[in-house]
């Protein structure tokens, strides 16, 4: 049974409290599906710009913990960092009431260092207890895929952040010499499946 059509690209999905939906289009577009199954022509303003190249582009969408109070929603995205390299990224921003664009968008991690290859972002984002869980990949090359060991790269890791960006003290790798003190766990590939275990 068809929810709704005429998506491109479609790669992340939230539902929203009454039953909609929003949706990435990895082109770098956000749609909103009503709980009807429309889907609104015109995508919501204000979203990053992306580096839509390959794997990259719009990929994970996520609703804060309190969003029927607060708005906010979380995205994930191939950032672009100029010289034809990129990142994943992930922004916070607000969501109108009318559903139609996106304010105080805001950056709460990015990748470092940039990757001259568009591929294996990862870019899931679990918001929870205040946190947001974000996953990033190694970028498929075969001399990037060891960054995934290392702990002065964002590549191939679990980030773990609070939902404005900062550093929780309790991440593992806090005060660890050239360590990036955001990862809360190192060595994997390319996570796109990523959930909490309920308590």
């Amino acid at each position: 049974e068809d929810v709704a059509t005429g998506l491109s690209n479609p790669w992340g999905i939230a539902t929203l409290p009454d039953g909609g939906y929003l949706v990435t289009e990895r082109e770098g577009r956000l749609r909103y599906i009503t709980a009807q199954g429309e889907l609104i022509d015109a995508p919501i303003t204000g979203v990053p710009k992306v580096h839509n190249v390959r794997q990259g582009g719009l990929l994970d969408v996520a609703l804060a913990e309190d969003f029927s109070t607060s708005r906010v929603i979380f995205l994930t995205y191939a950032k672009p960092m100029g010289g034809n390299k990129s990142s994943t990224a992930a922004a916070r921003a607000v969501l109108s009431q009318d559903m139609r664009s996106l304010s105080d968008v805001k950056d709460i991690f990015v990748q470092q260092p940039p990757s001259p290859t568009p591929m294996h972002y990862g870019s899931r984002i679990i918001p929870h207890k205040g946190f947001a869980y974000i996953t990033t990949g190694e970028h498929s090359s075969r001399q990037e895929r060891e960054f995934a060991q290392d702990l002065d790269k964002s590549y191939g890791k679990i980030i773990r952040v609070t939902t404005s960006g900062e550093t929780p003290s309790d991440n593992p790798f806090v005060g660890q010499a050239n360590a990036i003190d955001t990862i809360y766990a190192l060595g994997v590939r390319n996570v796109q499946g990523a959930a909490l275990r309920p308590q």
